[in-house]
């Protein structure tokens, strides 16, 4: 059985600059591209890509579990003091 197959070619050029940095005895190059800038089409790189999922945590939710477990430490260390003291 033979299976048909739609490919479609997307041709994206990327866009590049050149940032330099002159020393006394050398000087360091390095290409930066930009995917951000539109083609004729009036689509960039970033626009086509797909977005996946994120990666990094929520920050509130992590703010949020630390100062949980700052609370948590120091209840626990009350409790050792108060049971400390009293013996």
């Amino acid at each position: 059985m033979r299976e048909n197959h739609q490919w479609q070619i997307l041709l994206i050029l990327l866009a590049t600059s050149c940032s330099s940095k002159t020393r006394q005895k050398a000087t360091k190059v390095r290409v930066v591209f930009n995917a951000s800038r539109s083609t004729s089409s009036g689509n960039s790189l970033n626009d086509i890509l797909f977005t996946g999922p994120t990666l990094q945590p929520d920050l509130v939710l992590l703010i949020l579990n630390f100062a949980f477990i700052q609370i948590r430490i120091q209840r626990k260390r009350r409790k050792n003091v108060q049971t400390n003291s009293r013996t």
